[in-house]
C-alpha cells in the first residue's frame, strides 16, 4: 500500500511539471501563470490567483482567453499566498505585456509588497514614457525609494515585449526580448509578501503620494513565471523565442495509475 501511495504521488507530481509548457524552467520555479482561462498558478505550489477586475482576452498568438486585460483603473491580481521570496533572495520575474495607454505615471505590472508599492521594501516592475526627461519610454524595477533601476527601451503601444528582471548578489538585470538590456548594483530588503498583478488603487495602502508614482496598468499581461534563482541568458532567450503555444494542452493531462 506505501509503495503505491509513492506511485500515486510521483505520478501526479510528474504530471503537474508535464503539464507547464516544455520552454519553462522547473529548476526553483515558484509559481508560473499562463492564464489559460484563469489564474492558477501551474506549478507545483498551487498558489493561484484571485482575479479583481482584469477580463480575459487573447493573447499574443491570437488566442481567445488567454491573457488578461487591464484597463487602468485599479484592475488587480493577487495570489492567495505569499511567495517564498523576501530580504535580498535571488530572484527572477518573467512576463509578457503588451501597453495600451502610458497613463500619467509609473505603469505597474507586479509587485512583491503592499497593494501600492512601498518605495523601500518593494520589488516592483513598471514601464513608464511620462517622467522620464527624455520622453522615452522605460522599463524600471523600483526597490529602495528613488534609486530606482530603470532602463531606456522604447516600447510602442500595441506591441508585445517580453520582460525578464533577475536579481542576485546585490546585482540587478534586465532583459526585454530576450536581449540583455542593462545591470545596476542595488541592494534590496523586500518583504514577504503576496505577488500583486496590477495595483489597488483603492487600498488603504495607497497613499496620494504613491498613487502618483505607482499608476495602474492599461494593458495586457500574460505567461508570468517566479523563480527563486537568477535565470540564465540561455533560459531566457528559451523563453522569449520559443513560439509554440501549449496552453490548450494545460490541464487535459489524463492519469494512469497502476496497478489498478
Amino acid at each position: 500500500m506505501k509503495i503505491l501511495l509513492f506511485l500515486i504521488v510521483l505520478l501526479i507530481s510528474v504530471s503537474s511539471f508535464a503539464q507547464l509548457p516544455n520552454y519553462i524552467p522547473t529548476d526553483s520555479l515558484v509559481s508560473f501563470y499562463p492564464f489559460n482561462g484563469n489564474a492558477n498558478d501551474e506549478s507545483l505550489n498551487l498558489n493561484h490567483g484571485i482575479v479583481s477586475g482584469p477580463t480575459l482576452t487573447s493573447d499574443r498568438n491570437g488566442i481567445p482567453n488567454n491573457a488578461y486585460k487591464f484597463n487602468g483603473q485599479g484592475q488587480f491580481i493577487k495570489t492567495i499566498n505569499s511567495l517564498n521570496i523576501s530580504g535580498n533572495d535571488p530572484r527572477s520575474v518573467s512576463l509578457w505585456f503588451k501597453v495600451t495607454s502610458f497613463g500619467n505615471g509609473w505603469n505597474t505590472l507586479t509587485n512583491f509588497g503592499n497593494p501600492c508599492p512601498d518605495q523601500n521594501t518593494s520589488y516592483t516592475l513598471q514601464v513608464d514614457s511620462v517622467l522620464n526627461p527624455n520622453q522615452q519610454t522605460r522599463v524600471i524595477i523600483k526597490t529602495n525609494g528613488f534609486n530606482d533601476d530603470d532602463y531606456v527601451f522604447p516600447i510602442s503601444k500595441q506591441n508585445w515585449y517580453h520582460y525578464v528582471a533577475t536579481f542576485k548578489d546585490d546585482t540587478s538585470k534586465i532583459f526585454i526580448n530576450g536581449e540583455f538590456s542593462g545591470f545596476r548594483v542595488i541592494s534590496i530588503n523586500t518583504t514577504l509578501s503576496k505577488l500583486w498583478i496590477g495595483i489597488d488603487s483603492t487600498s488603504l495602502f495607497c497613499s496620494t503620494f504613491h498613487q502618483q508614482y505607482n499608476q495602474a496598468f492599461q494593458g495586457e499581461i500574460d505567461d508570468i513565471g517566479i523563480w527563486n534563482r537568477a535565470l540564465s541568458k540561455v533560459e531566457i532567450s528559451n523563453l522569449y523565442n520559443t513560439t509554440t503555444n501549449t496552453k490548450d494542452n494545460i490541464n487535459n493531462q489524463s492519469i494512469d495509475i497502476y496497478p489498478n
